[in-house]
């Protein structure tokens, strides 16, 4: 009967242990980013909003650039300049980093569209008035 006793308040002591030492850690920072979209022009601009949760120190987010471009930082979101000029598809990389732990980033890629391609064919010469043949 004593041993049953003791097991049963040395569970319950845990128990009360476990309880008080899960209520008293804070929630983890999370970071997220949008996007008004995932694909430009050259010469065109993104703007890419950051969303911090349970930062208690209100410490905000570090931005940085991987790719072609630039960024103008306006606090929790940015704007991406995509280059001027270019050759092909490019893609850039813009990461939200939580400045209270920097293990906690988000990011987003941005497709850059080149100009579109315009061909113009050589057509032979034609007279005024008639109807065009080829």
């Amino acid at each position: 009967m004593g041993k049953l006793r003791l097991t049963t308040a040395l569970i319950g002591f845990l128990v009360i242990a476990f309880a008080c030492s899960c209520s008293s850690s804070k929630p983890p920072i999370s970071v997220r980013v949008s996007a008004s979209a995932t694909q430009t022009d050259y010469s065109e601009s993104v703007t890419v909003t950051a969303t911090i949760t349970n930062d208690s120190s209100g410490s905000g987010v570090s931005w940085s650039l991987n790719g072609p471009g630039s960024l103008t930082n306006q606090g929790l979101s940015v704007k991406y300049a995509a280059p001027s000029n270019g050759s092909g598809v490019q893609s850039a990389t813009i990461t939200a980093t939580s400045v209270a732990d920097n293990t906690k980033t988000a990011s987003v890629s941005i497709t850059i569209n080149p100009y579109p391609s315009i061909t113009t064919l050589s057509l032979p010469g034609g007279s005024a008035g008639t109807a065009y043949t080829q």
